[in-house]
Parts: C-alpha cells; sequence; structure tokens
C-alpha cells in the first residue's frame, strides 16, 4: 500500500508562503485593532456618566505595529477616571471602560480566528 500527499507548494518555497501569510494577516491584524480601538473607545464614551462633559470627551485611543507587535491602548486623561470606573469608598464603581473591553474582547477573539484561517487558505489555494 502506498499513500500520496501533495501540499500544493514546494518545500523549497515554504519560507515564502509563510512570509507571505504573516505579511497579509499583519496588515488585516492593525486594522481590525484600530477597529477595536475605535470600538472600546465609543462603548466607554457612551458608558460615562455626564456631569460637565469632560470625561465623556477625554477618551483617547492608540494603535501601533512595532517589532512584531500590535498594541492598542484606550484610556481617559481626566484625572477622575480611575475614581469612577473603580468607584471610592464614598461613590460606587461606573465601570466604562471594562464592560466595554469585554464586549470587544470576544469578538476580537472571533475575527482573529477567522482572519488567520481566511489568510492561510488564501495561500493554500495561491
Amino acid at each position: 500500500m502506498q499513500l500520496d500527499f501533495e501540499s500544493g507548494f514546494a518545500p523549497e518555497d515554504a519560507q515564502e508562503v509563510f512570509e507571505n501569510m504573516i505579511e497579509e494577516a499583519d496588515d488585516q491584524l492593525v486594522e481590525r485593532m484600530e477597529e477595536a480601538e475605535q470600538n472600546i473607545q465609543k462603548e466607554a464614551q457612551q458608558r460615562s456618566p455626564v456631569d460637565t462633559g469632560n470625561l465623556r470627551a477625554s477618551w483617547t485611543g492608540l494603535t501601533e505595529a512595532r517589532r512584531g507587535t500590535i498594541m492598542t491602548e484606550v484610556g481617559n486623561t481626566a484625572s477622575y477616571a480611575e475614581f469612577v470606573e473603580r468607584g471610592t469608598s464614598k461613590m460606587s464603581a461606573q465601570p466604562m471602560l471594562r464592560p466595554a473591553m469585554d464586549r470587544e474582547l470576544m469578538a476580537l477573539i472571533r475575527d482573529i480566528e477567522q482572519l488567520v484561517f481566511r489568510v492561510a487558505a488564501q495561500e493554500g489555494n495561491a
């Protein structure tokens, strides 16, 4: 009995195929992380209690890709934002950022898994 397997590309082409997959995935991952940043920031703003409007207006976000890592940061520049988020001994917490991050994280994980499979399938058919 003989079993044959054909991969669709020669072993000497494997490095180039994987590099192409990584490059394609990186570009799409950066776009998806920027989308996550915007979604988190928007939901945190919507969840922010409004007195003067400063807390709601002070949300910031940044997504960067450096040295093979994609980082997204969302924060608030208002000096009292952490007290509102976590509460104090005299005031109950009014979470804004954590619920927004939790909601987006589930969608982000799903989308990254789909992206990896889609890019791999595209390279496999190339």
